[in-house]
């Protein structure tokens, strides 16, 4: 086990005094194996409460101790290396942690969020402006520098629709090579139904210098990579993880308020549908090692498989690249970020409709 002191980073800068989806056919079971034998609980989506605590203006933030925590203790029984429960966030914070809100809603954080929190509008901080590509380099240094995170700082991510963009996030920071970071496990709506605190002050920080890592593109699937798995399926498992009905070309988006629609319904074909909230418990937490590998058994992919995970615009595909490269261990595992909402756009790409063949 690891101590909150060999965890947080005891150097942390000290905040300023500053101003104020439906279910549906699922593909690839094996034969004689009910949907009930592998426990696909449905994880739905719920909004965010409406908390009237209000959020018109910062807040200046009260001054908090940082001094670790030298006693050890368990951050999560199944996953402590990348998860911890929300009974273990407080006493990281107090050791030095930054907890970020990371939600497809933005306004949510005004609502209500945890103490000490700040908030990453996906859409304006985590792409860049002009192409919607996830941020360069230089761009992620710079919303780190404006964070006030340090290489070393422990960065826990949580947020709502069971962690869709705080997996985005995650993703994104290892692929620049911060990962000293972690989930809340079930993110906010497990937060707010364990009763834990919420806070509506908006603390500031002092900005840092930092240096990123390269991209590490062995975690950021190609276009070129999509085209050599449907020439060649054996290079890389597609692993569609959108709705059934996405995936059937039913529907254009999952309907929950993303904007990035696909230009054409369906699927890459030679992708198999593996729903994102299969993964997730009605909770909103990650189902147990043992529940997810058999799980992904039962639609032949398996961990020494090359799996590509893609959706719509990348964040729930996050989601399920986090369970298969993070939570159970399969070594190659890629995240087409662009997903259907570029496939959908390029030229003669092949689209297919319908139940997986």
């Amino acid at each position: 086990m690891n101590s909150v002191a060999a965890i947080a980073d005891g150097h942390a800068p000290r905040p300023q005094r500053g101003s104020l989806n439906p279910p549906g056919h699922f593909h690839g079971i094996h034969a004689g194996l009910s949907h009930g034998a592998i426990h696909l609980a449905i994880g739905t989506s719920l909004a965010h409460p409406n908390f009237l605590l209000g959020c018109a203006q910062p807040i200046s933030c009260r001054s908090r101790d940082w001094d670790t925590d030298k006693t050890t203790m368990a951050l999560h029984a199944h996953y402590p290396d990348v998860l911890v429960a929300g009974e273990n966030v407080m006493n990281l914070i107090s050791a030095g942690a930054r907890p970020i809100q990371v939600d497809l809603d933005p306004e949510a954080y005004c609502q209500g969020h945890i103490p000490g929190a700040t908030s990453w509008d996906w859409e304006k901080k985590l792409r860049n402006q002009s192409s919607l590509e996830i941020l360069s380099k230089r761009e992620f240094e710079v919303l780190m520098e404006e964070s006030g995170i340090t290489p070393s700082t422990l960065v826990i991510l949580y947020g709502d629709n069971n962690n869709w963009f705080a997996c985005w996030a995650f993703w994104m920071m290892h692929l620049y090579g911060h990962t000293n970071v972690r989930l809340i496990d079930g993110g906010m709506r497990k937060w707010i139904n364990s009763g834990h605190p919420l806070d509506a002050e908006e603390p500031t920080f002092p900005k840092t210098e930092y240096q990123a890592a390269d991209a590490a593109l062995e975690s950021k699937a190609s276009i070129e990579n999509i085209f050599e798995s449907f020439f060649n399926p054996d290079t890389h498992r597609l692993l569609d993880v959108r709705s059934a009905a996405e995936f059937q070309g039913k529907l254009m988006s999952p309907g929950v308020g993303t904007q990035a629609k696909c230009e054409i319904a369906g699927h890459i074909p030679t992708a198999i549908n593996v729903p994102w909230n299969l993964n997730c418990n009605v909770d909103g937490t990650f189902k147990t090692p043992e529940e997810l590998r058999a799980l992904y058994a039962c639609f032949d992919i398996l961990p020494e498989m090359n799996v590509i995970t893609y959706c719509a615009i990348g964040e729930r595909a996050s989601l399920s690249w986090f369970v298969l490269k993070h939570l159970i261990g399969y070594n190659v595992v890629m995240n087409y970020d662009r997903s259907m909402a570029q496939w959908s756009r390029i030229a003669n790409a092949p689209i297919s409709t319908g139940e997986a063949a």
